[in-house]
């Protein structure tokens, strides 16, 4: 019976608990280049422009990744936004290979000095916001 009522309070406080939350709608960051685009649309355009200055950096890097005999890798990359618009803050979440992240840090780090701030999300009241996206970023070789 004690199992039951703890249960039962338990359930009850979560329940409250999540209740009291309140979802903060925000719109997403916009990157160069995306700042026509819908509001639905932004985080794809988003990720396809920052995975073509990645794709644009990687090239150089190509000699040294073929030395490490790197014809392809992924990676999961997780961008924090700052309210600021600032992305310098990122982690490789996983990837093919360590010696691939390294330069892909290095691409990311080139990118962000290169296109400074982006324009960051914004709650309903119109305040910039932090967000957190994650991605996933592929390379290929090129031939």
């Amino acid at each position: 019976m004690k199992q039951i009522l703890i249960t039962i309070s338990l359930i009850i406080s979560s329940i409250s608990f999540a209740q009291s939350l309140s979802v903060v709608k925000r719109t997403s960051p916009v990157f160069p280049g995306c700042e026509n685009t819908i509001e639905k649309d932004r985080k794809d355009c988003f990720f396809e422009k920052l995975n073509q200055e990645i794709s644009l950096e990687m090239k150089n890097y190509q000699t040294e990744l073929e030395a490490l005999s790197i014809a392809s890798a992924s990676a999961k990359v997780k961008l924090n936004i700052l309210k600021s618009g600032s992305f310098e803050k990122y982690s490789i979440l996983n990837s093919s290979s360590s010696d691939y992240s390294i330069y892909l840090k290095k691409a990311l780090d080139k990118i962000a000095q290169r296109i400074g701030p982006v324009v960051p999300a914004k709650t309903e009241k119109g305040e910039a916001s932090h967000s957190t996206l994650i991605m996933d970023v592929l390379y290929q070789k090129e031939k």
